[in-house]
């Protein structure tokens, strides 16, 4: 089947903004609006000593705070989402007025967080399932209205990867590039060989293959590998194990950034993967390309459960090209095929 050359994804910036890739890379890449799965939202701040605080309610029954306020704010939230109340929708964004300011908050200050999941493909010509890599990031920018300095805080959690190239992940802001690791199975994965949380064939009723390491510890079935032989007689009797690969966040020291309260986040954060010498954003693609060419990575503004290995996206989310195609912002991520999805052993818990 043919495949389109496709380059990056890049969770922010606009139509007019082009990064420059590596030498290794065809051609400059620009950064598509329509890729986006957020929007600006301008948080109501009443001015009298209130605090205004914003509250994402998911799909899953979770919730999400994305801003703690007293002044002016500008954050991201789900494009698809217009329902602004205490609502009766499944999802919707609630705009709370604290009288008293949480423990930690000072007058004057600011504190929005970003949470998405990032899906990638390593290569121009691959099979689009786009679980070559997918990560559950979050950051979390801290500043005042005194200045536009600020920090960001990123958190990271691991949950597949279907790639046996060396990738290495991280993020630019206006200061420049912050690499967070030169290689994501190593400090992500444990080193583990093969297919992470991504093969189709996994189920708990296949027969448990134990790997001939030595030690009589490892067992695995498919390519999730089962840390010792309790953990893999518990998945055998249906009883999740969550955390089976994908434990706990990384948390990175907290980055100095520019940052008004105002500012735009989706131009500010530049998620991105290195493979090969080439650098792949989010949410961008060769300057080059036809219209309709699918990015390199995806950036989901909700849980989203990626595709089983050598699912293409668009029959594991049959709104996902309408989406491509349109850039009308649909909630794609919320309309799956569970058969097509891998979600066995992915938590994503709360932070």
């Amino acid at each position: 089947m043919n495949r389109h050359p496709f380059a990056i994804l890049l969770c922010a910036a606009a139509l007019s903004s082009c990064i420059k890739s590596d030498d290794n890379d065809p051609g400059e890449s620009v950064i598509l609006d329509k890729y986006h799965t957020t929007r600006s939202f301008e948080v109501p701040v009443e001015g009298d000593g209130t605090v205004s605080q914003v509250i994402y309610h998911r799909t899953d029954g979770d919730r999400e705070v994305l801003a703690t306020t007293d002044v002016p704010l500008t954050i991201q939230v789900p494009a698809w989402i217009t329902d602004v109340r205490s609502g009766e929708n499944d999802e919707y964004i609630e705009v709370v007025k604290l009288a008293r300011a949480p423990d930690g908050f000072f007058p004057g200050t600011y504190v929005k967080d970003g949470n998405s999941v990032l899906m990638f493909e390593d290569s121009r010509f691959g099979d689009f399932d786009y679980n070559d890599l997918v990560l559950y990031v979050r950051h979390s920018v801290a500043g005042n209205n005194k200045t536009s300095a600020a920090r960001i805080t990123i958190y990271v959690k691991p949950i597949a990867m279907g790639s046996g190239s060396l990738i290495a992940f991280g993020w630019e802001d206006g200061n420049g590039e912050h690499m967070l690791t030169d290689d994501v199975r190593r400090d992500y994965f444990g080193g583990r060989a093969g297919f992470i949380n991504t093969d189709a064939r996994f189920d708990m009723t296949e027969p448990i293959e134990v790997a001939d390491d030595g030690s009589g510890n490892e067992v695995r079935q498919g390519y999730t590998v089962f840390r010792d032989r309790a953990l893999m007689e518990r998945a055998r009797s249906q009883d999740p194990v969550s955390d089976l690969i994908v434990g706990g966040y990384i948390k990175y020291d907290p980055v100095p950034t520019t940052c008004s309260s105002a500012s735009n986040d989706t131009k500010m954060i530049k998620w991105f993967i290195k493979v090969g010498g080439n650098k792949f954003f989010v949410a961008a693609i060769d300057k080059s390309a036809p219209a309709g060419t699918f990015p390199y990575g995806l950036a989901i503004a909700n849980v989203a459960y990626h595709a089983c290995e050598r699912t293409p996206v668009w029959e594991a989310y049959p709104g996902f090209r309408s989406w491509i195609e349109t850039g009308a912002p649909l909630n794609w991520s919320n309309d799956r095929a569970r058969n097509k999805c891998y979600e066995k052993h992915v938590n994503y818990a709360r932070w």
